[in-house]
Formats: structure tokens, C-alpha cells, sequence
């Protein structure tokens, strides 16, 4: 694996990006994996474990090994970028449209590019494939939400300077200021895979459904895992290997892999011991809901004076009670 260090890209307000870029050994051209947040490319050392849950890109070297450039970047007014950090605000989302058709223009890029990362960076995929760029072929979105929501951390070192709490706070309800930060999924014209798992279901569970939902192209698909590993699974060579380069290997190299030959959405029920279950639409239409009630029986899934659980028996009323 080849290293460039801190590439500068001017975009189109004359403000300056920094990226990190990471090639396979040989002559190229590459397909090309985008990565950035506002996490900052130059901590990318540190391991993938849940003290640094922001380790969200995944492994450089298992993507140059499989014959990928890997571009991490610096979101605007964070890291080594110029600019001010607006929390998904428009000049940041045009950025993922510059810095994508910047690396089309690579001599060692085939021009065929689609981004990379879970979490904060699949959010940004979001973001980026609502632009158009040219050269975006394809998108996988890993447990990324579908809009902008409130949240965040307070400022820190590294170039955030913004108040992003203040940010949130200033904004309870929804202005022109959120709409200015949520996709429009309708204007996505790239084929996405969403890999979603059934938990952060405020977050990213809630955005990543929604956002399957209203994708209109038909080669759209939906993975839904159980478990809350995310960030361990997404480093994990098997992971990759099942779910993730496959779809990669089809739009960006062309390989006739059988990806698509797969149906189009994928459920994985928790505690099952067994693979994703198959359907054919989301929502599926054999759904049947059933309604759940509290019960104070322990469910034995947490040690904790509060364990409790579901029951699909009613309540019974008190003698006289409403």
C-alpha cells in the first residue's frame, strides 16, 4: 500500500480540503472508496474498539489489497481543512461533490467511485449521493441515519470550533436551517445497499429505513442485521468478504458476482442462530403487528432490579377500575 499524505483540493468556493490517500501497489487506475466525517483522518491509528467509536472507515489496507484507492478526508472546518464546520450544512455537501469528481480526475482513479464508512460517514454518503457527482457509481450506506438530526458533541481540539450543541439547541423543531441538512433521498440516482442493524433505533435504524423507503431506482437493496457490533463487524475481513466487497467488486469492477441476482431485501431476526430471512419489499407486506404489554415477570436479559418484560397477554383490569 502506497500513502500520499495530505493532498489539498481546492472547491468550488475556493476553500481548501485536506485528504489522506491510500493506493494499492501496481500501476492502477483504481476504482476509488471516498471516506469523510468530521472525525479526523490523522487519528485513523488508533484501534477499531468502543473507546475510539469514531474508528468508522474501515480497514485501508484489506481495500488496497482487493485492488481500491481508499481517499479519507477531512470534512470542512475540521482536522486539517479549511473552512467552518456547519454540521452537514450546504458548502460541506457540495464539497462531497467536488472532492468525488476531484479523484475522478486522478491519474491513478478509473473514475468509477463510491464512498465508504459507517456511521457518520455513511451519513455523508447520504448527503453526497443527493449531489449527483458525475462519477458516484454506486453507494453502501452502513448504519448511517437519513437526515441530520440534533446532537453531537461540544467543541473541541482539531479544528472544531462550532458550538454544535448550541447548534442544536438553538434549532428544537424543523426550520429551514434542518432542511437545508436533510437528503433528498428522491434526487439519489445510484444504486444503494443499506446495511442497517436493529438497534440506535432513534438514530441510524429509523433514518437508514426511511431512507430505503423512499430510494426510487428498483435496484435498490436492504440488509438488516442483529446485534449492536457495528463498528467491530465493519473491520472484520469476513464481514467485508460477505456483505460489503461484493457490491463493490459488481458496479465499480464489473464482476458478474450474482449481487444483484439477490433478493432485494434481507432481515436477520435476533436470536434466530440462523441467516438473514429474505423478502421481497420493505416494509413486507405479510407483516402481521402484534401489540406487547409490560409485564414484571424478569426476562433475564440484563442484571438489573428494573428486569422486566413483554407479554402478549392483556393486563387484567382491578375490580371496579377503569
Amino acid at each position: 500500500m502506497r500513502t500520499i499524505k495530505d493532498e489539498w483540493i481546492t472547491v468550488s468556493d475556493g476553500v481548501r480540503i485536506c485528504v489522506d490517500v491510500y493506493l494499492p501497489d501496481g500501476d492502477g487506475p483504481f476504482p476509488a472508496l471516498y471516506a469523510v466525517a468530521p472525525y479526523q483522518k490523522d487519528l485513523l491509528h488508533l484501534p477499531a474498539v468502543p473507546m475510539f467509536r469514531f474508528i468508522e472507515t474501515g480497514p485501508m489496507d484489506y481495500w488496497t489489497g482487493h485492488g481500491y484507492a481508499v481517499v479519507i478526508g477531512d470534512q470542512r472546518g475540521t482536522g486539517r481543512s479549511e473552512g467552518e464546520f456547519e454540521l452537514f450544512g450546504p458548502a460541506e455537501q457540495r464539497d462531497f461533490h467536488d472532492t468525488i469528481e476531484w479523484i475522478a480526475s486522478r491519474s491513478w482513479s478509473t473514475g468509477k467511485i463510491s464512498m465508504t464508512g459507517e456511521s457518520a460517514y455513511s451519513l455523508n454518503q447520504w448527503l453526497a449521493a443527493a449531489q449527483r457527482p458525475p462519477h458516484l457509481t454506486c453507494a453502501l450506506i452502513c448504519n448511517g441515519a437519513g437526515a441530520a438530526i440534533g446532537g453531537g458533541v461540544p467543541p473541541r481540539p482539531g479544528g472544531v470550533t462550532a458550538d454544535i450543541i448550541g447548534m442544536t439547541l438553538d434549532r428544537p423543531v424543523a426550520d429551514d436551517w434542518w432542511e437545508q441538512r436533510a437528503v433528498k433521498v428522491e434526487d439519489i440516482d445510484v444504486p444503494v445497499l443499506n446495511i442497517a442493524w436493529w438497534y440506535s433505533v432513534g438514530l441510524h435504524l429509523r433514518g437508514q429505513l426511511d431512507g430505503h423507503e423512499r430510494l426510487t431506482r428498483s435496484d435498490k437493496r436492504l440488509l438488516v442485521l442483529a446485534g449492536t457490533d457495528s463498528q467491530e463487524r465493519y473491520h472484520r475481513t469476513e464481514f467485508l468478504d460477505a456483505y460489503v466487497r461484493p457490491w463493490y467488486d459488481h458496479w465499480l469492477k464489473g464482476v458478474d458476482n450474482g449481487v444483484m441476482d439477490q433478493p432485494p431485501v434481507r432481515i436477520q431476526v435476533a436470536n434466530s442462530g440462523r441467516g438473514p430471512r429474505e423478502e421481497s419489499e420493505w416494509p413486507p407486506r405479510r407483516a402481521v403487528p402484534t401489540k406487547f404489554y409490560l409485564h414484571p415477570e424478569p426476562a433475564r436479559a440484563v442484571r438489573s432490579l428494573n428486569d422486566g418484560s413483554l407479554t402478549t397477554t392483556p393486563p387484567l383490569r382491578p375490580p371496579g377500575g377503569p
